[in-house]
């Protein structure tokens, strides 16, 4: 016999499907992450103000989903473009995210008395940048090969 009545059960689980961080979500913070910091090449949506036709756009966004290899980060293998996941409240979650890393806590109260939704956000984005410098080390250590290559 279950020791936990059922209505807490279901309580219990009400509050971390709104308190926690769904997959979905998860997956367009990861995106949208990468959208902001250009890892994945897309078609500027802002194109059309440059004088571009309709039928020109529609082509290069068919030519770059056909040409699109993919982005890995953080157990996600993404296999279509970033920009078919949007996080609506991205801007303000980084800005919440610019002011908790000067010691700005997001909502009133201690550390201890934040949503858990918004530390699991934060620290999705931890990792996105602690991964981002990882790569952006490597790089830079790649390079550096490549020019005592050439000293040689």
């Amino acid at each position: 016999m279950n020791s936990i009545p059922l209505f807490w059960e279901l309580v219990v689980h009400e509050i971390n499907r709104i308190s926690g961080l769904n997959f979905y979500d998860y997956a367009c913070i990861v995106a949208n992450f990468h959208s902001v910091i250009g890892t994945s090449k897309e078609i500027d949506p802002q194109i059309e103000n440059r004088g571009y036709s309709p039928e020109v756009i529609a082509e290069m966004q068919k030519k770059f989903r056909a040409e699109f290899r993919g982005v890995k980060s953080l157990n996600l293998h993404f296999t279509v473009p970033l920009s078919n996941f949007q996080y609506d409240l991205f801007n303000y979650i980084l800005f919440l995210f610019r002011n908790y890393e000067q010691g700005i806590l997001p909502f009133p109260g201690s550390a201890s008395e934040q949503p858990n939704q918004i530390i699991e956000i934060f620290n999705v984005i931890k990792a996105l940048k602690a991964e981002r410098e990882e790569v952006q080390k490597k790089q830079s250590e790649s390079n550096v090969g490549h020019k005592d290559n050439y000293k040689r």
